[in-house]
C-alpha cells in the first residue's frame, strides 16, 4: 500500500484509543494489540512498521506534542478540539519534530489530505495554520 494508508490505520487506532479511554502507562500497548487484531492485508509489513512507530512515537512523547498544541492554539482548548482532528495533529507534529527522514513539509501535506478525507471542512485549515506555526518554529 502507501505510508498515507499506514498513516491513516495509525489514526484510526489512536482515535479508536481516545474513544476507549485508556490510561496513557498501558496506551501503546491497547493500540498495538488491537492493531495487530485487525486484518492487515491492506497494508505491508514496512506500512504496519510505520503504523506502529507512530503510534508509540506519539504515545512515549504526548505531553510534549499536546502542550505545542496548546500553545498553538489561540483561545482554544486541546479538549475541545475533535477526536479525530487531535490524532491527525498529534501524528503530524511527531513526525515534524521526532522523525528527521520525514520532511516537515511531507508530514503537513499528508496531515492536511488526511484532516480533508476523515474531518470536517475546516479542519485542513486550521490543521494547516497549526502545523506551519510548528514548522516555523522549528528554524
Amino acid at each position: 500500500m502507501s505510508r498515507r494508508d499506514a498513516r491513516i490505520a495509525a489514526m484510526q487506532m489512536m482515535y479508536r484509543n481516545r474513544l476507549q479511554d485508556v490510561p496513557g502507562d498501558t496506551a501503546v500497548e491497547s493500540i498495538l494489540n488491537q492493531f495487530d487484531m485487525m486484518s492487515s492485508d491492506s497494508l505491508t509489513i514496512d506500512d504496519l512498521r510505520f503504523s506502529k512507530s507512530i503510534i508509540a512515537g506519539v504515545e512515549n512523547n504526548i505531553d510534549a506534542i499536546d502542550s505545542i498544541i496548546s500553545d498553538s492554539t489561540v483561545n482554544w482548548k486541546i479538549e475541545r478540539l475533535p477526536i479525530v482532528d487531535l490524532c491527525i495533529l498529534r501524528m503530524a507534529i511527531y513526525e515534524i519534530l521526532y522523525c528527521q527522514d520525514i520532511p516537515d513539509s511531507v508530514a503537513a501535506s499528508e496531515a492536511i489530505a488526511i484532516a480533508a478525507k476523515y474531518s470536517t471542512d475546516d479542519a485542513s485549515t486550521y490543521i494547516n495554520g497549526i502545523l506551519r506555526s510548528v514548522i516555523d518554529s522549528k528554524s
